[in-house]
């Protein structure tokens, strides 16, 4: 990955994300826009401080960041 992001990390963060309470909860599928749906993940902070899902945190804000690209300029 060009992240520098080990992918073993990467599919067990997500992992752990999927086994989350609030998930279930806040589903995309109950209409919740996927920006929203993310945020609330940015948010959580780990015990250091920092996001407690740092991989999916850099791989999420990534692809987020996407849709906002040169395509508005062009």
């Amino acid at each position: 990955m060009p992240l520098s992001i080990r992918s073993d990390q990467l599919k067990d963060e997500l992992k752990l994300v999927q086994l989350e309470q609030d998930e279930i909860e806040m589903g995309v599928s109950d209409g919740v826009r996927i920006k929203k749906y993310w945020k609330r993940f940015m948010k959580l902070k780990g015990p250091d401080g920092g996001p407690e899902y740092l991989s999916v945190f850099i791989v999420i804000r990534a692809c987020l960041s996407l849709s906002h690209g040169n395509a508005d300029v062009e």
